[in-house]
């Protein structure tokens, strides 16, 4: 025989609460006079911008003993970024970086061959350079993982040599003429150091072209500066 348990005075007066009273309020999508959606409470910002906010502006943040500054156009694309002092540390990777490299122009060369591209740091990530949009432009594949990973390198072993006293990282961006185009046509790369056995100054500049071209003079040419200043 089955035994049903009797109910209790609270299970009894349970009533269901209406589905209406758990209503979400609607997005608000009008418009600004921008055409860009207007801030509200229930929007979120957008992580990866293809132009910033801030334009005509800069950013900074600190991972210490280091300063990363960045700097916006009118248009809110990065045209340049600095960490002073440059030093190895840690940042984290973020999702960012596969966002900007699906914009880079154009999408395919003269032969009619896919161009690939990926997301570039300015700010290497190995030294401090977030996965944010400040510090991301769309890099051709080639370039990215050829001379700016070449002059990283030996950036890196000019911050790793005790006798060298490394000081700030500057990269400066040019872009096009088309203002809606968010991919640089090159960078202008320098680190300012001073070898501290014969008390002289040195940098490692470079001008890095986001393009096909072939640089292995470039690569060359920088691993030249590295040597003279005692880096290598």
């Amino acid at each position: 025989m089955t035994l049903q348990a009797p109910l209790t005075a609270a299970a009894a007066a349970l009533t269901l609460i209406p589905a209406a009273a758990f209503t979400i309020p609607a997005l608000n999508t009008a418009s600004a006079s921008d055409g860009r959606p207007r801030p509200s409470a229930t929007t979120t910002p957008d992580p990866c911008p293809k132009f910033l906010d801030k334009k005509n502006d800069s950013y900074s943040y600190t991972i210490k003993p280091s300063t990363f500054t960045f700097r916006t156009d009118a248009q809110g694309r990065p045209v340049s970024a600095t960490a002073d002092p440059l030093k190895h540390l840690a940042a984290k990777r973020g999702t960012c970086q596969g966002i900007v490299g699906g914009w880079g122009e154009p999408k395919h060369d003269s032969k009619g061959h896919p161009i690939k591209w990926d997301g570039g740091h300015l700010v290497g990530n190995q030294f401090g350079g977030r996965d944010e949009r400040y510090n991301l432009i769309p890099q051709r594949q080639s370039v990215n993982r050829g001379v700016y990973k070449n002059y990283e390198t030996y950036a890196g072993y000019c911050v790793s040599k005790k006798s060298v006293s490394v000081r700030a990282l500057t990269v400066t961006l040019t872009y096009p003429a088309d203002v809606t185009n968010v991919t640089p046509t090159q960078f202008a790369l320098n680190l300012a150091m001073t070898n501290t056995k014969t008390n002289k100054d040195h940098t490692l500049t470079a001008t890095i072209y986001n393009d096909d071209r072939d640089q292995n003079a470039t690569t060359t040419s920088i691993r030249q500066q590295a040597k003279n200043a005692g880096c290598t």
